[in-house]
């Protein structure tokens, strides 16, 4: 009689499973938010994916403030064949107009050279020769505050009658301006504000919340040339009024 022949199952291979029960797991990731109704989050690598609801827009504002400093640039330009002389006399008429604006009541503080400049004078000869000096020039222009702006006008005729042969200008300023701005920033911030609601109520939107704000300030003086005067008569300075403007952009973030 023959004995029975048992037979044992093959044994699986360790490969075969670690590789089943990773399938299974990534079958599990993928069915299970199908089937369980809750969506994963995606996130783009491309950077196309869902942006933030915004809104940008920009406002002005604008304050009118009486300027109360005057800058006056004036000077002297003098020539003469020899740069000794020129210097000699370039230093008087100078002193004679610091010594004018000192008396009509700038104080030396306020008064600053700018400019000193010596060029030689060329004489160019027809024929297409080496040039020759024939006289030398010297420039000195000097800066002044004037902080009361009833003294605009003495200061430019005193200066001048002293021998002041240039008035580059005069430029109206306000000294200190952080109330107006402050005013201009807010009446800016105003009108964005104002801005942003039309365009959002128009489209049935809301708005949440600021998500950026960018501003410029700007103060341009306002810039007087004039002339020697041709007459006894005063020149007259009209100080008028200079305009602080606050330029703002904001960005709102909306739903």
């Amino acid at each position: 009689m023959t004995a029975p022949t048992v037979k044992f199952p093959r044994a699986v291979p360790r490969w075969r499973i670690v590789w089943a029960a990773l399938a299974g797991l990534v079958a599990g990731m993928v069915l299970w938010p199908v089937y369980s109704g809750f969506r994963l989050p995606v996130t783009s690598i491309d950077g196309s994916g869902p942006t933030p609801h915004t809104v940008t827009v920009s406002g002005a504002g604008r304050v009118f403030v009486a300027p109360d400093m005057a800058e006056v640039r004036l000077g002297v330009l003098v020539q003469r064949s020899t740069v000794a002389e020129v210097r000699t006399e370039a230093a008087r008429a100078a002193e004679a107009v610091v010594a004018a604006l000192r008396e009509v009541g700038i104080p030396g503080a306020d008064i600053q050279t700018s400019m000193l400049t010596l060029q030689p004078v060329y004489e160019y000869r027809a024929d297409g020769g080496t040039p020759r000096i024939v006289a030398y020039e010297l420039r000195n222009g000097l800066t002044v505050s004037v902080r009361d702006l009833d003294l605009i006008g003495p200061a430019v005729d005193k200066a001048l009658a002293a021998g002041a042969t240039t008035l580059d200008g005069i430029t109206l300023e306000v000294v200190d301006q952080t109330a107006a701005e402050r005013q201009a920033r807010e009446r800016a911030v105003r009108d964005a504000r104002a801005k942003a609601d039309t365009l959002v109520n128009a489209t049935g939107a809301r708005i949440d919340d600021v998500v950026s704000i960018t501003e410029s300030v700007s103060s341009p003086p306002w810039p007087w040339r004039g002339e020697a005067p041709v007459d006894d008569k005063g020149t007259p300075i009209m100080p008028g009024v200079n305009e602080v403007i606050v330029n703002v952009t904001i960005v709102y973030g909306i739903s």
